[in-house]
């Protein structure tokens, strides 16, 4: 008699591997969801960063923030009034002896892509010589400021929130 595994034996150790690799998956997805999450945070609390440093330093808040909410009131800045005031802190911080941030943390895409259109891609990434060609003559004058979503990935971007009363700024998403 020749010895041989059985169909039996066969689907069995199939039904196993296939339950590992969904354990795995599960578990590994979690887990980039969570990077993700961090990430967002982490730039999120940079870019606030370097808008108060920026106002520490100038007396002033970038792009004249504080004139934008009328009367006191507080002001939401998005889309491109956002980046029009990251930009001025990235511009400010890139190649200087005394930034107001490390844009290294930053994750950007061109400027006019829609949120969830684009994966976008880390700042020296971009900024190294060679970028991806989907990504070359893109200069802070030309980018978006955002994050990975958590969930799928794609470039999503950031927003201002100033608050009059404490004249004080929150990087939200």
């Amino acid at each position: 008699m020749k010895r041989a595994f059985t169909l039996i034996e066969l689907m069995l150790v199939i039904a196993v591997l296939a339950i590992l690799i969904t354990i795995v998956a599960t578990a590994a997805s979690g887990a980039i969801k969570s990077a993700r999450e961090r990430r967002r945070d982490t730039m999120a609390a940079v870019l606030r960063e370097g808008i108060a440093t920026y106002y520490a330093r100038n007396g002033k808040w970038p792009g004249g923030i504080e004139s934008k909410a009328d009367n006191g009131d507080n002001h939401t800045f998005t889309g491109g009034e956002a980046d029009s005031i990251f930009r001025i802190v990235v511009k400010g911080s890139v190649g200087r002896r005394n930034p107001y941030l490390d844009p290294h943390a930053l994750f950007v895409a061109p400027s006019g892509v829609s949120d969830g259109k684009s994966y976008g891609a880390p700042f020296m990434e971009v900024r190294k010589k060679n970028p991806p060609p989907h990504l070359r003559r893109l200069n802070v004058e030309s980018m978006s400021f955002g994050y990975q979503d958590p969930s799928s990935g794609r470039f999503r971007r950031y927003s201002i929130y100033y608050n009059a009363a404490s004249d004080s700024v929150e990087v939200k998403w």
